[in-house]
């Protein structure tokens, strides 16, 4: 028989693996928006701009993945949830931006080499995020 904490571990263990396949797909639907985006659609553009529109083109795909998958969200999506979702991406968002608007603009490390990085920040901060806040029934938050 499993002790407590190991079933929490398991558990836990394997929505992390989830978080890091859909966050995987999600971070390829991203570098994939923004290489298009700034070398072919817009190349003369702003790049955090960009940036920052290939983040959110990524954001639905990640909300109903992980809803579903990763955190098998069995209660409805209610209107709170939504909310929560948004208020969460919309920090990452803004720590997402921030960070590359520093390296590329400020530090002048070319784009493409700071687009995983930052994306494993931001990866971790919202696994928390939404592990914590975004995916619990309104009676546990």
């Amino acid at each position: 028989m499993k002790r407590p904490i190991e079933g929490i571990l398991l558990r836990e263990g394997k929505s992390l693996v989830r978080f890091l396949i859909v966050g995987g797909a999600s971070f390829l639907i991203y570098s994939g928006t923004y290489i298009l985006f700034t070398r072919f659609i817009f190349p003369l553009a702003n790049l955090t701009l960009l940036n920052t529109a290939s983040i959110c083109a990524s954001a639905s795909f990640n909300f109903t993945a992980h809803r579903l998958w990763t955190y098998r969200a069995t209660h409805s999506a209610s209107r709170d949830q939504v909310w929560r979702y948004i208020f969460v991406v919309i920090i990452s968002v803004i720590l997402q931006s921030v960070l590359f608007w520093i390296f590329v603009e400020y530090l002048r490390i070319p784009d493409l080499f700071v687009l995983l990085p930052i994306a494993g920040i931001c990866a971790l901060f919202t696994y928390f995020a939404h592990q914590l806040f975004t995916f619990r029934s309104a009676k546990q938050v």
